[in-house]
């Protein structure tokens, strides 16, 4: 029982210091702020669910799916951003508003 609660929390614990890196990089790289990251995240492992439940793909493509899934979602700020001259913020909050809206 402590080995399998040690596991979770490291499990826990990397999945928060993968979000934290994100914010981290995306924030000191490109210098926007991206209100949307724990959303981007969220879609990356509702596809990569998707596509193990719903497929009975292998976990690896999943993990491949979800990766490309995430940056899709990702890059449409950056298109909104560049298309429709809108602010990082206020396109990160908008599409995290409608992936909240979509997937509850």
């Amino acid at each position: 029982m402590f080995w399998q609660q040690v596991v979770n929390g490291l499990t826990a614990g990397a999945t928060y210091a993968l979000v934290a890196a994100g914010y981290t990089l995306v924030f000191g790289v490109l210098e926007i702020i991206n209100m949307a990251h724990a959303e981007i995240f969220m879609i990356g492992a509702f596809i990569g669910l998707l596509l193990v439940t719903g497929t009975g793909c292998p976990v690896w493509a999943a993990v491949a799916g979800a990766m490309i899934g995430g940056a899709a979602w990702a890059g449409l700020a950056g298109l909104l951003k560049t298309a429709f001259r809108v602010d990082d913020v206020i396109s990160t909050v908008m599409l995290n508003y409608i992936i909240v809206y979509v997937l509850s």
